[in-house]
């Protein structure tokens, strides 16, 4: 699978772990056997969670241009 296949949510995750999404794939799988993508889920809703303590002022509700810069601040390692 080529990485233009994967949701760029994951790729940010591989990215942070320095992992290629197969390689995060299978390390997730010995870590997490009864749900490999669980750890993805709950790293993603941390994620989430920092982004929701951030004055309104600067990132506002789940809208649309909100979840563009929460993705902009995922991919840039601010979050």
């Amino acid at each position: 699978m080529s990485t233009n296949e994967y949701n760029p949510r994951y790729l940010a995750y591989c990215n942070h772990h320095n992992k290629t999404p197969d390689q995060m794939m299978e390390y997730d799988k010995e870590r997490a056997p009864g749900g490999c993508m669980g750890p993805f889920i709950i790293w993603i809703n941390q994620k989430w969670r920092t982004y929701d303590r951030l004055p309104p002022e600067l990132y506002g509700i789940h809208n649309e241009i909100a979840h563009i810069q929460f993705d902009d601040m995922l991919n840039r390692g601010v979050i």
